[in-house]
């Protein structure tokens, strides 16, 4: 059930937009720089403190979604570029999600929700263009940067890997480090600056995989295969094989842990695979792999957080955490 959004105020957050300054400040959607006089999206939080994270004014980088109050005092250019990237991001149902939905809700139904309302889903370009998404070498691309995020915030990995995949933009280039010294310093040293944890393994980690590419002529298509390569687990695989389109896997990390037990979805006890094996059970085949990238968003970007903000959440009636800290009667 979806309440009247005249009685119930919406899921917020306030959004400034203005021209990049200086040409420092650091997109948290692709890491990339925002360059100095180009538009840039600003969400400010206050939790604890005023916090600003700036973006691309782009599909991939934010989702309209997460945008609310428009800003006043925007100029003709400002407000029509705004109004073509609202335009061009609304999602195909009729239904909006950000109004307050009251559960309580299957996994399905959950999913569907989710997945409309955090759309990164295979976006990311891991430094190609457009038309090279989803080649063989975006492919490869995606399966050294699943292994390097493990244990790591997203944007260092994103950072990390406009640097690595400048360097050796192909596998054939990147097997060459195996052997290099100087080259692996190089690398463990942006390792270090971007904050990537066990950079030392994770560099063989990359080589080894690059070396299983190379063989095969292309990235694993089982979770057999890729959990044959070192550096891959379980999840891992589940996200190479469904942010490839070879099946529909569901990937869980701390994420989606966290916020699925918030909801009252999974018990303590059940472990991944349970989790995994129930929920592609229950989920649409098409939308699983969605679902899954739905959970880093909402946590990185939405309310549930480690600290969660029930009170701004569009799931706090429909979520047992959010009742429980929204509506205490005194």
């Amino acid at each position: 059930m979806i309440a009247n959004p005249q009685e119930e105020p919406e899921y917020s957050q306030k959004f400034i937009l203005e021209r990049a300054k200086s040409g420092r400040s650091e997109c948290r959607g692709c890491a990339e720089k925002i360059a100095k006089g180009t538009l840039r999206v600003g969400l400010v939080t206050y939790r604890p403190y005023k916090t600003t994270q700036w973006h691309h004014l782009a599909q991939s980088c934010i989702s309209c979604d997460e945008l609310s109050s428009k800003p006043e005092k925007l100029d003709a250019e400002e407000d029509a570029a705004l109004e073509k990237f609202m335009t061009a991001s609304q999602p195909s149902v009729a239904r909006p999600v950000s109004e307050l939905v009251i559960g309580p809700l299957s996994l399905n139904q959950l999913a569907h929700l989710m997945t409309q309302k955090y759309r990164k889903f295979r976006s990311f370009s891991f430094g190609l263009p457009d038309r090279s998404k989803y080649s063989a070498n975006w492919d490869w691309r995606c399966l050294l940067s699943t292994i390097l995020v493990c244990n790591t915030r997203e944007s260092g990995m994103l950072k990390f890997g406009n640097f690595l995949f400048k360097l050796f933009p192909d596998p054939e280039s990147l097997a060459l480090l195996k052997d290099d010294d100087a080259g692996r310093r190089i690398v463990l040293d942006e390792m270090k600056k971007c904050k990537l944890k066990h950079g030392g393994r994770k560099i063989d980690y990359i080589i080894g995989a690059t070396e299983v590419v190379l063989k095969n002529g292309s990235v694993p298509k089982t979770k057999a295969a890729l959990q044959s390569i070192k550096g891959v687990g379980h999840h891992v695989a589940s996200v190479v094989l469904s942010w490839t389109g070879v099946s529909p896997e569901f990937g869980v990390d701390v994420h989606v842990e966290r916020i699925m037990k918030r909801l009252g979805m999974i018990q303590k006890q059940e472990s991944a695979i349970e989790t995994e094996i129930r929920v592609k059970a229950e989920v649409d085949p098409e939308i699983i792999g969605h679902f899954s990238r739905s959970f880093v968003d909402f946590g990185q970007a939405g309310a549930c957080a480690y600290t969660p903000a029930c009170e701004e959440c569009w799931l706090r009636k429909a979520c047992p955490t959010g009742r429980k800290y929204t509506e205490l009667d005194w």
